[in-house]
């Protein structure tokens, strides 16, 4: 018997949120090296006598390696989908007019039904009380 649901789509509904999480916390904290690694390129650069070459090349180097990381990492946080955003996505997928149509009459059968409990717990209530009002 095949689920409804699959059981690695719930799987992934409660981890896709800490992923993403995750995520932004590398996009913050590259964001900020990458900050200080293109401050310090700039320092060293207009004070190359002071600093020296060796200086200048670990910054440039810290930018090469914190772009990519900063970027990457970016992007997925912002294109990554929410846990919210995966249900709604799951639901608008199986929302079609013949679904629609068959939940309109699942519906009206079970009102139906519920219509003709009514009715009987009714009539049975009254048949009660007709009978004790000819006891007395």
């Amino acid at each position: 018997m095949t689920p409804i649901i699959s059981p690695w789509f719930i799987y992934l509904l409660s981890v896709v949120n800490p992923i993403k999480y995750v995520f932004t916390v590398f996009a913050v904290l590259a964001g900020i090296v990458l900050l200080m690694g293109i401050v310090g390129w700039f320092i060293c650069d207009t004070e190359k006598e002071e600093f020296g070459e060796n200086w200048l090349r670990l910054w440039k180097k810290i930018i090469i390696i914190t772009t990519p990381v900063f970027i990457l990492s970016l992007m997925l946080s912002i294109f990554l989908p929410s846990r919210n955003t995966l249900i709604e996505i799951y639901v608008t997928k199986h929302i079609t007019m013949n679904n629609i149509k068959k939940g309109i009459e699942a519906s009206k059968a079970a009102r139906d039904e519920i219509k003709r409990d009514i009715i009987e717990l009714i009539n049975a209530v009254t048949n009660n009380s007709n009978k004790k009002v000819e006891e007395q």
